[in-house]
């Protein structure tokens, strides 16, 4: 047996034919990609126009920046909370990512009294009860141990409009998810009322959180065997700056407790409320009243820092919190007006501003609210890829961005999606959803590393068909 044995020409000719087969085997991936890629849309195209609806769809890859397949991908559509993505990114590259809201009490102390208390802010998202008791026990350390004059509240980091736009379309709808913005904010702006039962025939335990904000009217009666665990009636109206909860209806006798949450008619007063309570719950008498004001007094007693930036876009891109998303918008508009003072049109311009300057604003584009709740905005599908893009070659505001996107069939608005597919934990995208929008848009990762865009405007009724449609597509490229 004779064995072959390879001449210098061939050893030096192996890696040319090496490098020559593996450009060939990624040109084909590439151009199978693609065909994956144009058939998808291409199915997307044609159901969407047998609805009689409208679809924005671009898929690129983000190695070249070049477009895979797209659909009418500079028309202008709802975008729904993909909205979401576009006020992160802005944020991010204008605000920063290591950003924090300051929340602080002031007031000028004599032994152990002050002579008025102020609570200000200047926008924090995520502040509650807790943090308030923590900035009281900070007084109880310094001595006081009563307020002679009133607790105000400073709203005036923020303007008084406090329904973000597009808001006024439900003006019954007090679902929490509609919550009000102010610059100080308890609780997200929403009060909940928890109820617990007790014994058949008698009254179920009712009150309200967080402590302070108002007074619950009515009775709520505990039943032996009821056709549904729960059936209560809750309508919350405002009260002198506070609430009042008028509940009625029944629950099942040895249900777990439970609770609703609902939005605050009016957020500029509820807050000083809450302080007083708090202060008497710590020991600390109020001699004055709750009121609003305080603007100009710097005696600072006690702060509180928010967690940066980075951590708190979490929870408004993972869940679509829509409050924080308009707080971070008037947060992004105090930054840009002269006046410091944030409004949601001025986070509006801001945005807007963002995505001119990275040639992401195309035609017919509109921002009103940062959240992308109701008709409110116009967004392409070639704006959102653009800025994922900006995001994924740009280390300032990516990583950020990336982490705080829902991953597929493990968080978020997506853990119930692409759990068993290809594409299981390889998406990390934004959804959105009203009622005749459905969309998608975010990341693809693998080998080729994708950016998607899709938008579908007219589709009452037909939201979970349109989802599983867009899924089908994503799931065909991983």
């Amino acid at each position: 047996m004779f064995a072959v044995r390879p001449t210098r020409r061939s050893v030096l000719a192996l890696p040319l034919i090496v490098g020559a087969a593996l450009t060939r085997t990624a040109a084909a991936q590439t151009e199978a990609l693609e065909v994956r890629a144009a058939r998808g849309v291409a199915e997307l195209e044609r159901w969407t126009k047998a609805q009689g609806a409208e679809l924005g769809a671009r898929v690129i890859e983000l190695s070249s920046g070049r477009a895979l397949a797209e659909s009418s991908a500079d028309r202008a559509l709802n975008p729904a909370s993909t909205q979401k993505i576009l006020t992160v990114a802005a944020a991010l590259e204008r605000l920063g990512p290591a950003y924090s809201f300051v929340t602080s009490l002031h007031g000028r102390q004599s032994g152990d009294s002050l002579d008025q208390l102020i609570l200000r802010s200047d926008g924090d998202p995520e502040l509650d009860s807790s943090d308030l008791l923590a900035l009281i026990e900070r007084l109880c350390a310094r001595g006081v141990r009563r307020i002679q004059g009133d607790v105000l509240v400073d709203q005036s980091a923020f303007d008084d409009a406090w329904d973000p736009p597009a808001y006024e379309q439900r003006p019954k709808d007090s679902s929490a998810y509609r919550a009000p913005v102010s610059a100080v904010a308890i609780d997200g702006n929403t009060v909940t009322l928890h109820v617990q039962a007790t014994a058949p025939g008698e009254r179920a335990l009712a009150w309200l959180e967080p402590a302070g904000i108002g007074n619950v009217d009515g009775s709520i009666t505990s039943t032996d065997k009821a056709k549904r665990p729960e059936n209560v009636g809750l309508t919350i109206t405002p009260s002198g700056g506070r609430v009042l909860a008028r509940v009625s209806g029944s629950v099942e006798s040895g249900r777990p407790p439970f609770r609703f949450a609902r939005r605050l008619p009016n957020p500029e007063l509820a807050p000083a409320h809450v302080l007083v309570a708090l202060l008497g719950r710590m020991g600390i008498r109020v001699e004055g009243r709750a009121a609003a004001g305080g603007a100009g007094v710097q005696a600072e007693l006690a702060r509180r820092t928010s967690r940066p930036l980075a951590q708190l876009i979490q929870p408004l891109a993972k869940r679509s919190d829509n409050f924080y998303a308009e707080m971070l918008m008037k947060a992004l508009g105090r930054g840009a007006a002269k006046a410091g003072v944030g409004s949601s049109s001025a986070g509006a311009a801001a945005i807007e501003a963002f995505l001119k300057a990275h040639h992401a604003f195309t035609p017919g584009m509109r921002v009103r609210n940062g959240s992308g709740l109701f008709d409110a905005n116009r967004v392409s599908a070639t704006s959102l890829t653009r800025i994922l893009e900006l995001a994924y070659t740009d280390w300032r505001i990516g990583p950020e961005l990336t982490a705080a996107l829902a991953i597929g069939g493990v968080d978020g608005t997506l853990a119930a999606r692409f759990s068993k597919s290809a594409a299981d934990r390889r998406v990390r995208a934004k959804t959105g959803t009203l009622s005749s929008v459905i969309s998608l848009s975010g990341y693809l990762f693998g080998p080729r590393p994708l950016a998607f865009a899709f938008l579908m405007n007219g589709l009452p009724g037909k939201q979970s068909e349109a989802r599983r449609k867009i899924d089908a597509v994503v799931e065909a490229l991983a």
